[in-house]
């Protein structure tokens, strides 16, 4: 493999600042002639001086040399520097693997090496064999150096020290500090090697780095069973964008209890604040219409959905639109007065009161009715979203230890022999989800039938049929239990959430209501 060249960006100085310290060390002719041609490569040392002035602490005929050559600036490091080659490992280093990460060459080809390697006086290495080793690998030539002058025993127990006692930036932290750096002006590349993350991944970073709510988040659960994922973050970024109030609102409820799971308080905020922009914008659609636009309440009692009366209702002069809950994402077509406009179907339906709604029940009892299926709708909405990400999560690694392949074969056992197993109905086309979790392609059902044979794989090749099979028989409606027909698939749903419980997952408040096969009331959460 051909190794990289690099080439470090070095802070300049003037040479008239500096050339009253070059005489002294007159450079040969030849050194004049390569620095006129190619400059200065390797920087002098310096150091400041409490005046403020500079001193050259190495590199003074290097210095002389480009001022015979009448250079403008030359090339200085406030650090010592040695070279490469002029380094040995250490014949008792206590790391044993020194294969370098690729997010540490990626950091080191980008910015060199950054963090001074600890060196006996003889510049045998104590600490910092990867970066050494990362250093030769990228071509870097020159790297910051520490002497230490501990007899052995006292380099090796530094060999413990240095390595133990490092510890890792939390999420919050690391997203502050590369918010910071863009801010600075490091652009993506240098940013990504830093972190040893993608580009892409940099990008969703510091967007979330910028965001208060969002690192004050990571910060706050990082050391939790709950700590909040980037995922989680972006969307609590969203959602200070968005609406900085409802941000407000979701960290003090994050603060007050770190230790509790969080995603569903974003979520449904989240959903909530880009419901009512969604509302908003089709209310000014709406109003560029002409359209007549009612508050639920200033609508009479005998007032229907438009839904409920044939035809093309827009025509009927009671045609009115509605934003029947606050967290509907858009109105809803009403009749203000069907007895007067639809005098046949009101009389059909046993006078103005609604086709579906329980004798002498009033119209606010069902408007309330109606909000709650709208806010329920948003919850299990909500809770799903979490659930398929926790699923593709879980699905997703690279390799499950031996006990989850079992609970996965386990679990499908169950299924196989189970009475109306879903995978009956629903398992034909639940290999498209399943190959997407798996990170497969699902134009090629050869090659995932291959994967799906390999030993190693096989569990969560048919957990993960299971999982899209069952998923695609869980309705909408699971929450509700006001009639059979939503109670019918209470005991499914609840089999699969039992399941996935097992496999670690947490239910959501609504799913715990399905769980323990109660009514869920949306208001109470």
């Amino acid at each position: 493999m051909k190794t990289p060249k690099h080439v470090p960006s070095w802070p300049t100085l003037p040479v008239a600042s500096l050339q009253d310290q070059a005489a002294d060390s007159p450079a040969p002719d030849d050194l004049v002639a390569r620095v006129r041609e190619q400059g200065i490569e390797t920087p002098l040392y310096v150091t400041p001086r409490p005046d403020g002035t500079v001193q050259v602490i190495e590199g003074r005929t290097e210095l002389a040399a480009a001022v015979a050559a009448e250079l403008e600036t030359v090339p200085v490091t406030y650090r010592p520097l040695v070279s490469v080659q002029a380094l040995t490992g250490h014949s008792a280093n206590a790391r044993l693997d020194v294969t370098v990460p690729p997010t540490l060459r990626a950091s080191v080809a980008a910015d060199g090496v950054r963090i001074p390697l600890l060196v006996t006086p003889s510049l045998r290495i104590i600490d910092g064999h990867l970066r050494y080793a990362a250093a030769v690998e990228t071509g870097v030539k020159l790297v910051p150096y520490t002497i230490d002058d501990r007899d052995e025993a006292g380099q090796v127990l530094d060999m413990i020290t240095t390595a133990r006692h490092r510890q890792a930036l939390t999420e919050g932290e690391e997203l502050g500090a590369l918010f910071r750096a863009s801010s600075l002006g490091a652009d993506t590349r240098r940013l990504a090697a830093a972190a040893g993350i993608t580009q892409k991944e940099t990008k969703a970073r510091v967007r979330v780095g910028r965001s208060q709510a969002a690192t004050t988040a990571a910060h706050t659960t990082h050391a939790s069973a709950y700590a909040l994922t980037l995922d989680h973050l972006t969307q609590l970024a969203e959602l200070e964008e968005m609406d900085a109030v409802a941000a407000q609102a979701v960290m003090a409820e994050v603060e007050a209890h770190p230790e509790q799971d969080h995603r569903w308080t974003i979520r449904r905020a989240h959903e909530d604040v880009q419901a009512r922009i969604d509302a908003d914008k089709h209310r000014a659609e709406l109003e560029e219409q002409g359209a007549r636009i009612r508050d639920l309440h200033e609508l009479a009692d005998h007032a229907e959905r438009a839904a409920h009366f044939p035809g093309d209702h827009a025509e009927c002069q009671g045609h009115v639109w509605v934003l029947e809950s606050p967290s509907a994402d858009e109105y809803t077509p009403y009749c203000a007065n069907p007895a007067v406009f639809h005098p046949q179907a009101a009389e059909e339906r046993g006078g103005a009161g609604t086709a579906a709604a329980p004798q002498g029940e009033s119209a606010e009892e069902r408007r309330a009715a109606r909000r709650a299926v709208i806010e329920g709708n948003r919850d299990w909405d909500a809770a799903q979203k979490i659930r398929r990400e926790w699923l593709a999560d879980l699905i997703g690694r690279k390799s499950h230890p031996k006990a989850l392949a079992d609970q996965f074969n386990a679990l499908m056992a169950r299924e196989l022999y189970a009475g109306g197993s879903v995978l009956t109905s629903k398992g034909g086309g639940a290999w498209r989800q399943a190959a997407e979790w798996l990170g497969a392609d699902p134009a090629d059902r050869d090659a995932l039938t291959e994967r799906a044979q390999q030993p190693r794989r096989a569990a969560a090749h048919l957990f993960a049929v299971l999982a899209a099979a069952y998923e695609d028989s869980v309705p909408r409606t699971a929450w509700r239990v006001e009639s059979y027909e939503y109670r019918e698939a209470r005991p499914r749903v609840r089999r699969w959430l039992t399941w996935l419980t097992e496999l670690g997952y947490e239910p959501t408040p609504i799913e715990a209501a399905v769980l323990a096969d109660e009514a869920y009331e949306p208001a109470a959460h």
